[in-house]
């Protein structure tokens, strides 16, 4: 009962952004191009939020015209162009080594504290909803490319890894946080 509620919240959610699901609609979304832009809205004009590279998996939250919406790291919407991407289903696990994992953990929390420090520096004098816009921004873009410098770590794996990372504590030394 509970599944089916939140089934049904999403897909309203979904609907209210503009967000349309198709009837079968793969969950993932695989880069075909190199070097795509992955914008904050869907249009050409739109600010580039981060560059994906050819193989990139995101998870696909549904289609709005010529576009694909994504999941990034901050849990905004991006888009990609429909061109330069298609539907997949065919994604590859997380890799085994738990030191990579642990690795990659790492660079997203201090990709997240280089957004913070960087959004604050730049924008503090604009105001709260300018320096947090832009605070997500600089965050889906450095976590991507800390998921490229790594050959088998995707930007879907991110949730994953970040929750392995919090339950077994490798954001801390002791009792202290490490970022």
């Amino acid at each position: 009962m509970e599944s089916t509620l939140f089934r049904k919240q999403s897909l309203a959610a979904l609907f209210l952004f503009g967000v349309l699901p198709t009837a079968v609609q793969a969950q993932y979304l695989r880069v075909t191009g190199s070097s795509v832009n992955v914008r904050q809205g869907p249009d050409v004009g739109s600010t580039v939020v981060g560059i994906a590279e050819e193989g990139d998996i995101f998870h696909r939250l549904g289609d709005m015209e010529e576009w694909y919406v994504v999941k990034m790291f901050s849990g905004e919407s991006r888009y990609i162009h429909a061109s330069l991407a298609e539907p997949t289903e065919n994604i590859p696990t997380l890799p085994d080594s738990e030191a990579t994992r642990r690795m990659a953990f790492e660079g997203f929390l201090r990709a997240e504290d280089r957004s913070f420090i960087e959004a604050d520096a730049r924008i503090a004098s604009s105001g709260v909803p300018a320096n947090i816009e832009f605070q997500r921004i600089l965050d889906d873009r450095y976590k991507l490319q800390v998921c490229q410098a790594f050959p088998d770590i995707q930007p879907f794996h991110f949730e994953e890894i970040k929750l392995e990372g919090v339950q077994k504590e490798w954001d801390r030394i002791g009792d202290a946080l490490i970022h």
